[in-house]
């Protein structure tokens, strides 16, 4: 071959190397601009999320001396603010949605509504809520997560004996069983039949909806255990095994067309056993029941505790609960809700009694269940 001939040989062969080069490069780019990590919108939209709060302002109905008003600020999101407004107020209030503050004119904003309000509610960030913490200032978790310790006896761990009893009769009394499913199929059925009609039957327009894509990624990670009455599948709890580090968690449960009569008969008693029952025969050590509220009077965290949970650990997004005046409602509301807090040594439990001994004693049942 010729000196000539295999320059250009050599020549084509570098511009084939830098066409691919260069395509590589270019489809690097294109990856790295779909990133999800890289796209400005969505970092302009998450700075504007972090830095403006909405305002709404919630009374009682009826004005009288000893009314309640409460102002929440908070995102977007309104779940929050309706589970206060219903843990307050309940049916009787008025609400206004007073407009959106930035983060810096909070304080000023605190300072010019304290005096017209008898209770603050602002949702931010653990960590900013901790800066601001006082005798009268009450940094509350928005959710603690709960887990069951599967080497203890589980009658032993309970909070109440006799609700414990309860159970165990629901559980002789029925004809419930359990089965295992790994189907695509019975995922779909639960997710449309019993997790999204429970959904809506128990919370309403406070429920937190996952969608079915989420939800398969916790399928993909673990099964389906369901629960039979007779020949019917009336129930079914969605376990993952992968996503707190190989320590099983509940992650969705849901009742068939989300007919109470099933929850009377005793179907969430059946799943909560069964699945304990399931994971100790399977020689797990704990079991994850997934987040409550810190109010340890709303029903889904005192069902919790009530089948022994502990309270480990807490979400990084908090409330700090301004109390701004003495009144008795305000008094009243604070004595018949008791919630979990943070405080310097950790997470501890806010009471308001009334002084009664017996009240104190079951409160402490409480206390050592926070970790």
């Amino acid at each position: 071959m010729k000196q000539a001939d295999t320059q250009i040989l050599f020549l084509e062969k570098a511009g084939e190397i830098n066409a691919n080069l260069l395509q590589e490069n270019v489809d690097m780019y294109h990856r790295w601009i779909n990133m999800k990590y890289f796209r400005p919108d969505r970092i302009v939209k998450k700075l504007y999320w972090m830095l403006i709060f909405d305002v709404w302002s919630i009374s009682s109905k009826h004005h009288s001396d000893e009314y309640i008003r409460a102002l929440f600020i908070g995102k977007d999101d309104e779940i929050d603010k309706n589970y206060f407004r219903s843990l307050i107020f309940s049916e009787n209030y008025d609400e206004n949605y007073l407009g959106k503050v930035w983060i810096w004119r909070l304080p000023f904003f605190f300072l010019r509504f304290k005096k017209n309000y008898d209770l603050i509610i602002i949702k931010s960030r653990m960590k900013i809520c901790n800066l601001f913490r006082s005798k009268k200032r009450f940094v509350v978790p928005d959710w603690v997560s709960c887990e069951i310790d599967l080497c203890v006896d589980l009658r032993s761990q309970t909070i109440s004996k006799k609700a414990f009893k309860t159970y165990m009769r629901q559980i002789k009394k029925s004809d419930f069983r359990y089965t295992i499913s790994k189907d695509p199929f019975d995922f779909k059925f639960f997710y449309n039949n019993m997790y999204l009609p429970y959904l809506s039957q128990r919370h309403g327009n406070l429920g937190l909806e996952i969608s079915l894509e989420i939800m398969k990624r916790s399928f993909n990670n673990g099964e389906l255990l369901m629960i039979k009455d007779g020949q019917e599948i009336i129930a079914g709890v969605l376990i993952d095994y992968k996503v707190m580090n190989g320590i099983p968690r509940l992650v969705q449960l849901g009742i068939l067309r989300g007919d109470f009569n099933y929850v009377n008969k005793g179907a969430l008693t059946a799943i909560y056993y069964y699945t304990i029952e399931y994971l100790k025969k399977r020689n797990h050590k704990k079991f994850s029941v997934g987040y409550a509220r810190p109010f340890i009077y709303d029903g889904l965290t005192k069902h919790k505790l009530y089948w022994g949970a502990n309270i480990v650990c807490e979400t990084s997004q908090a409330f700090l609960l301004c109390i701004l005046s003495h009144k008795k409602s305000l008094k009243t509301f604070l004595s018949d809700n008791p919630f979990i807090c943070k405080d310097r040594n950790g997470l501890s439990l806010a009471t308001f009694s009334k002084g009664d001994s017996k009240e104190d004693k079951k409160f402490d049942k409480y206390r050592k269940k926070l970790n």
